[in-house]
């Protein structure tokens, strides 16, 4: 979903289209999170054959990962603007070799 959001925002950086009503939700677990629980579960498992679940409490809906994308993309295209940029004192933007 995130990767394309980007490219949407890439194509058209004034709108990003959501399909749906971007309530959609469903849990997301963090990497790192699952990797310490199959961690935990190779570590202490007791039995050949062992069942584990990694489940977060809360969901997420694509509003919120749309608003970070956003959030995100307009925080790259500021740094990139302001680090291919200088500007002088005429006000004229010089951009550097």
């Amino acid at each position: 979903m995130i990767h394309d959001f980007v490219l949407r925002l890439r194509e058209n950086p004034r709108e990003l289209v959501v399909l749906g009503d971007g309530m959609q939700s469903k849990p997301y677990v963090y990497v790192e999170d699952c990797l310490d629980g199959m961690e935990f579960g190779f570590n202490s498992a007791s039995e050949t054959v062992n069942c584990y679940n990694l489940a977060v409490d809360d969901q997420t809906s694509v509003t919120e990962i749309a608003e970070w994308t956003i959030e995100a993309m307009a925080s790259i295209a500021r740094r990139s603007r302001s680090s291919t940029q200088a500007a002088r004192a005429d006000g004229a933007a010089m951009c550097p070799r």
